[in-house]
């Protein structure tokens, strides 16, 4: 990784995520110490057909949300409430 000809971090990592920041392209990169880093990828040398594709498909769909929340709402343990006696 490198930044204004300085290295900045280490020799290589594993790319984990990719997502964007404003208008750049950011990688959350697992270096071999496994510490994970957010950089962008103007800092790399690693050319766009190497990255994993973004922004071609949503990350949730809004006509899915309802059901994914009733999901999930179906899947959180119940508790009883106990009813308290009269004094």
């Amino acid at each position: 990784m490198l930044r204004h000809r300085r290295k900045a971090g280490g020799d290589g990592g594993m790319i984990r995520d990719v997502f964007w920041k404003e208008d750049e392209r950011w990688l959350v990169l697992q270096l071999p110490s496994g510490e994970r880093i957010a950089i962008p990828q103007s800092w790399t040398d690693l050319p766009d057909e190497c990255l994993p594709a973004t922004g071609e498909i949503p990350e949730a769909q809004a006509s899915r949300l309802v059901e994914l929340a009733r999901y999930c709402r179906s899947r959180r343990p119940r508790t009883r409430q106990k009813k308290s006696k009269p004094k």
